[in-house]
């Protein structure tokens, strides 16, 4: 999977949002080109969320990717890997073109150094010979070994040019430490615990397709090494025959399903034969502008929430806090977070959310028990009973001075338990309900203008007390509620199970007919607005239900009668009965709307 930061994103929310996913269990490989940070997720993605992702606003696009070889995928790393070879200035990659040139084998002194002076004046940037030799036959020459290595070195120190010379065995690793490229050969392609050693040095690989490999091998073997964060960079080395790049025993690297440099395998003999073709047009292609990797690690900016408690977000600042940060606790965070007035703080049942949440920049900092003295206010969005035991809970801590209000669905069970805490401990506790929300639940789907508009209704503890009327809704005014009223528990509870509770269970009954899943091309408006509410959650409304039963067994038992009477219609086939229901619900609906 990867995940497309908007060019604006700051370095210091980017490292959060890296943070937040590496305690998701995934590893995260960041590439930063000239506009845009991909962030490759590596491992168990299929339970990232990735609508969650996208609901960030420094995330622009959130994909996943099918290639096996992730590590070394233009998606992961969109502009070309540049590989420094040696140190003397040479690079590889992103437009630069190298060349390689010596012999297949390193036999003496005054040969390599030779052949180096010689390649170095044709134009070769790079000087290759072998020191280990992989023969079939053990009565060939196998090679000179780390005496072949020193040979190269003298070349090097005579001409200046990078050596590359094969490893043939992990276990002669310390011979090349001072080896500017490792050449790994095809008898070695997928020998993995060699490329995983390898990966280790911090050394540029050149990897030789193996023997009728395919591409996708090559590039698999090629992640290996790429699966240490501290790999510089591997140069893969392609054969330049045949159309088809998947295939076996021919191919060219396609360029743009991987971001690591080839390298173009010329004539392997001694004779006079020039370049081939494909190697001519890799030296006349257009070269693209250098661009190093540049990963910030900026230093990880985040407010704990525990400084300054005794100024508390200095003069004139309010304080608020939210326990739950699903939908309603979410958009309540964002709504409140737009007010510069207002510091934010948030907790929830998974420590997980209020990480994201904090990467979102819907809270200041988390909810903690040091914070909870210093609330204005405070709002409990969860179930009934989970209100009344968070209630419990910080009872204790709240101050005096601080307004608790909760957001949940049903009133009477929640003010009945919730009143007396309140009272006991000297703050004041507010039944609330906005009347907002979507079918859709969890906090990726929060909006801060969840609340524009909308009516809040509230059940307080007294009626007649004008200046908690003040009050409440000078503390409301950030989420911009079009209309505040109060109403008593039961009254509420006995209007939402019509105006609420009965459209979700209609909702989810009526999709339940066979013919809902062949409705296809033969929906519109009524069907999308009745069935809207079917999809909830279940857990929640099964609870809201439960303590609503009385209210809801009523609405129900009206609507099975009136529907009864419309089936008897049809029934009979009474055109005028029919007619006169029908028109009866129009004539009510005309009054209940006020047109």
């Amino acid at each position: 999977m990867i995940a497309v930061l908007k060019h604006d994103a700051s370095p210091e929310r980017t490292e959060m949002l890296i943070e937040w996913l590496k305690k998701q269990g995934l590893g995260v490989h960041v590439s930063q080109g000239e506009y845009t940070t991909v962030l490759g997720l590596i491992g168990n993605t299929k339970n990232v969320d990735m609508d969650m992702l996208r609901s960030l606003d420094i995330v622009e696009s959130v994909t996943r990717v099918t290639d096996p070889f992730k590590a070394v995928n233009r998606k992961f790393h969109p502009d070309d890997s540049v590989v420094p070879i040696g140190d003397a200035g040479l690079t590889l990659g992103g437009g630069s073109f190298g060349l390689i040139a010596g012999p297949c084998s390193v036999e003496c002194c005054d040969q390599i150094v030779g052949v180096a002076q010689r390649v170095k004046l044709a134009g070769a940037n790079m000087l290759r010979g072998g020191s280990f030799k992989p023969r079939t036959s053990p009565y060939d020459f196998q090679g000179l070994g780390g005496e072949g290595i020193r040979l190269l070195l003298e070349a090097k120190k005579a001409t200046g040019l990078p050596i590359v010379t094969e490893i043939m065995d992990i276990r002669t690793l310390d011979l090349f430490e001072d080896v500017d490229v490792i050449q790994v050969g095809a008898r070695n392609t997928q020998n993995f615990d060699l490329l995983k050693e390898l990966g280790k040095t911090n050394k540029p690989i050149l990897l030789k397709r193996g023997l009728a490999g395919t591409i996708k091998e090559l590039l698999m073997s090629a992640l290996r090494e790429h699966l240490h964060p501290q790999h510089a960079g591997s140069l893969r080395r392609a054969g330049a025959q045949g159309a088809d790049p998947p295939a076996r025993g021919g191919g060219s690297q396609p360029r743009h399903r991987t971001r690591i440099p080839r390298r173009l395998h010329g004539p392997g003999g001694g004779g006079r034969r020039r370049g081939r073709p494909d190697d001519r047009g890799a030296q006349r292609s257009h070269p693209r502008p250098q661009r190093r990797r540049a990963v910030p690690h900026p230093r990880r900016l985040r407010r704990s929430g525990k400084a300054d408690l005794q100024n508390p977000g200095g003069a004139g600042m309010m304080r608020v806090g939210i326990i739950g940060l699903g939908l309603i606790g979410g958009s309540m965070a964002k709504a409140y977070k737009r007010d510069p007035r207002w510091e934010v703080y948030g907790a929830n049942r998974s420590k997980s959310i209020v990480d994201f949440a904090l990467i979102a920049q819907a809270i200041d900092g988390e909810l903690t028990d040091e914070i909870l003295p210093t609330l204005d206010l405070l709002f409990l969005a969860s179930y009934p009973q989970g209100v009344i035991d968070q209630l419990r809970r910080v009872a204790s801590m709240l101050s005096k001075d601080c307004v608790v209000i909760d957001l949940s669905g049903i009133k009477q069970k929640v003010c009945e338990a919730c009143f007396p805490i309140a009272e006991e401990y000297g703050f004041t506790f507010v039944g609330g309900h906005p009347m907002a929300g979507t079918h859709n639940s969890g906090f990726k789907y929060s909006r801060a203008d969840m609340f524009d508009g909308a009516p809040m209704v509230l059940v307080p503890p007294v009626f007649d007390d004008i200046e908690l009327f003040d009050r409440l809704r000078t503390l409301l005014l950030p989420a911009r509620f079009g209309r505040i009223s109060a109403i008593t528990a039961e009254e509420h509870d006995r209007r939402i199970a019509f105006t609420s509770q009965m459209a979700h269970i209609v909702s989810n009954a009526f999709i339940k007919s066979p013919t809902a899943r062949q409705h296809d091309g033969f929906s519109a408006g009524s069907y999308r607005d009745l069935t809207r509410v079917a999809w909830l959650n279940p857990d929640m409304w099964a609870e809201l239900f439960l303590e609503n039963r009385e209210p809801l067994l009523f609405e129900l038992d009206t609507l099975l009668a009136s529907l009864r009477q419309y089936r008897d219609a049809l029934e009979e086939k009474d055109f005028d009965i029919l007619r006169a229901l029908l028109d009866e619900g129009r004539r009510i609906k005309e009054e209940v709307d006020g047109r």
